[in-house]
């Protein structure tokens, strides 16, 4: 009698057996994984807006009408690294470069034939650390570093004639941004990124001045 009942039981078992192999089986997704070296570009638009003491602004409004404050279109090239830890945190370090010696970046004032000025932003550097926080596919990140940029002053007054003055100045930076992979082992970002830099001396004028760029940028995952 007990071997009449366990026939049933292991047809039974059998039969669930067939139905669980004929069940489709779900993937496992892919996670994806930040960490790698990566080299790239971008381009975007950028401002800035320069310092003065009362006095040095009073005499650049009489001399040249106002104080030029260069922006225009930037582009350049970054390299970085990332580590992805197991909680998701992303952690890295970042170079960028813009600019690149390309007069572009400016602005003109002056009062007709009696004078002219121009500042010029050519170089744009930035070293930077980076956190973030990868949703899978997509990364949220904020960055902090140093900067550096290169600026020329160049015109003429009544006074001196034609002049050129250029400065380095350091200071910070700061920023946020996004980034998702697109195709195979590229990824694309947005990012803002907001720079502080220290004061220099223009013919006799002492000039400091902040900024930010907004830019779009593509990365290659080597």
């Amino acid at each position: 009698m007990r071997q009449l009942w366990l026939v049933p039981a292991f047809a039974l078992s059998l039969s669930a057996s067939a139905f669980a192999a004929d069940m489709p089986v779900k993937a496992v997704p892919h996670i994806y994984n930040w960490t790698g070296f990566y080299l790239g570009a971008h381009v975007g638009y950028g401002w800035t807006d320069p310092s003065l003491n009362a006095v040095d602004t009073a005499a650049i409004n009489a001399t040249y009408g106002s104080v030029p404050k260069p922006k225009g279109a930037v582009g350049g090239v970054q390299a970085l690294y990332n580590w992805q830890l197991a909680n998701r945190i992303v952690i890295g370090i970042g170079l960028e470069m813009n600019g690149f010696g390309v007069k572009e970046f400016k602005q003109s004032t002056g009062l007709g034939a009696a004078s002219s000025l121009t500042s010029t932003l050519d170089w744009d550097i930035a070293l930077y650390g980076r956190l973030g926080y990868a949703f899978d596919r997509f990364m949220l990140y904020g960055l902090f570093g140093a900067a550096w940029d290169h600026n020329i002053a160049n015109g003429f007054n009544g006074t001196i004639g034609t002049f050129s003055v250029s400065n380095w100045h350091s200071g910070w930076t700061a920023g946020a941004g996004v980034e998702a992979p697109v195709w195979d082992r590229w990824t694309m970002r947005v990012q803002w990124r907001y720079v502080d830099v220290d004061t220099k001396t223009y013919l006799n004028r002492q000039v400091s001045s902040t900024g930010s760029t907004v830019d779009i940028g593509l990365n290659y995952r080597f």
